[in-house]
């Protein structure tokens, strides 16, 4: 990944500042340090919850995403990460050999899954404002081997570019009519400069505003939303009865 080839760069050539990982400088703001700490000598922090997440930090981020947003009707699951939360989608609405369609230049861990995952991966060429294009995804869906999924990030990783609405609700729109899927990775939604304001489309990532890099939800609707608390309860939960007939041999 070219973001192991920077640090050995960086390592050798303290000159050079690396811009390949948006990983803020700033910590936490107290208050939440605090609110950690805190919830760290409830016992009931050190119990399991629902597998998609505790659910007054789900209703919280659901609040959120309405308020800020203007997205309701969304069902968020916490997850360790984006990365994470990229791998569940995946794993959920993918198959082995299925096809997807990234943008170049494209967020590299989202190739890496989809290729662990066995699927074929389309990638769009780059143009000249870093904007994914209309026309690419329609040429992708009309091909004989149509992608199942279509990944825009918004603002992109790495340029930073901020993908316009009317632009989202195409491709949107483009994937709905040939039952594609769409999901938009808004982990740097914060992150506009200018005055430029960041549109949403019914799907996200976590976020990077607050500094809690290692703690990040997704949002999700409709089937896409049963089909991963399905397979949550199917990884997490064996059937009772067969476990009491064949005996604990997994624990």
């Amino acid at each position: 990944p070219i973001v192991v080839r920077m640090r050995a760069l960086t390592a050798r050539s303290p000159d050079v500042a690396s811009l390949a990982q948006g990983v803020v400088h700033w910590s936490p703001p107290e208050p939440a340090i605090d609110a950690a700490a805190a919830a760290a000598r409830e016992p009931s922090s050190h119990s399991y919850c629902d597998d998609r997440g505790w659910d007054p930090l789900r209703d919280a981020l659901q609040r959120k995403l309405a308020d800020e947003h203007g997205l309701v009707n969304s069902d968020v699951m916490v997850t360790a990460g984006a990365n994470q939360a990229f791998a569940n989608l995946a794993l959920t609405l993918l198959d082995a050999s299925d096809c997807a369609l990234l943008f170049a230049p494209y967020y590299f861990n989202h190739k890496m899954m989809l290729e662990t995952r066995g699927c074929h991966v389309y990638v769009a060429p780059a143009t000249h404002d870093f904007l994914p294009r209309l026309e690419d995804v329609e040429a992708a869906l009309a091909c004989e081997d149509p992608p199942k999924m279509v990944i825009v990030v918004n603002p992109g990783n790495p340029t930073g570019t901020l993908v316009p609405r009317a632009r989202l609700e195409a491709i949107r729109d483009a994937c709905a009519a040939r039952g594609c899927w769409l999901v938009v990775d808004n982990t740097y939604c914060d992150f506009t400069y200018d005055g430029a304001a960041h549109d949403c489309v019914p799907s996200g990532a976590g976020r990077r505003r607050y500094g809690p890099a290692g703690r990040r939800r997704y949002g999700a609707r409709g089937a896409a939303a049963r089909r991963l608390r399905r397979r949550h309860e199917a990884t997490l939960c064996r059937a009772g009865p067969r476990r009491r007939r064949k005996g604990p041999r997994g624990r």
